[in-house]
């Protein structure tokens, strides 16, 4: 799928398909960076958004709910009915959240590299070995795997000399 252009600057986006996938989008990393928040420093997080058609979507570590209430209120925010012992492990399951989700973009970044890594030497070698070498065996023919092994049996050979 090609890449879209970049935009210069911030302005509203008048293709409603466009403006819902943007929303998802940048709610995912609104989220993600609260959450963030959250994990490094310990504090309460809320966040609520209200879509156009009136949809509300909030999110809080650990509720949204208790904040808000303390926010609209003004008074002090009501511990939700958990220990000590379930708030630190509600902590500490946040913290594997955001360390796995590291991990995933580290994972993620990889594998793309990986790709532009195997793009390159097909592109290369033009021959047929590289585009053998990196297709799935079900992708391949009786001939393709034929000419496959016949052509690594001419580098073995081709090595051993």
């Amino acid at each position: 799928m090609p890449r879209r252009e970049k935009r210069e600057g911030i302005c509203f986006i008048e293709d409603k398909r466009e403006r819902g996938i943007t929303f998802s989008k940048r709610r995912d990393g609104l989220y993600k960076m609260a959450c963030d928040l959250s994990v490094l420093t310990g504090v309460r997080v809320a966040v609520v958004l209200e879509m156009e058609s009136g949809i509300m979507h909030s999110f809080g570590t650990p509720s949204a709910a208790p904040i808000v209430e303390a926010f609209l209120s003004g008074g002090p925010l009501v511990e939700p009915l958990a220990d000590e012992a379930t708030n630190a492990r509600i902590r500490m399951l946040q913290g594997e959240v955001a360390r796995l989700d590291m991990e995933s973009v580290t994972h993620e970044k990889r594998a793309e590299l990986s790709l532009e890594h195997i793009k390159n030497i097909q592109d290369e070698n033009p021959g047929i070995v590289p585009n053998f070498i990196f297709s799935k065996e079900e992708d391949l023919s009786l001939e393709d795997l034929n000419k496959l092994f016949n052509e690594l049996l001419w580098v073995r050979e081709d090595i051993r000399r």
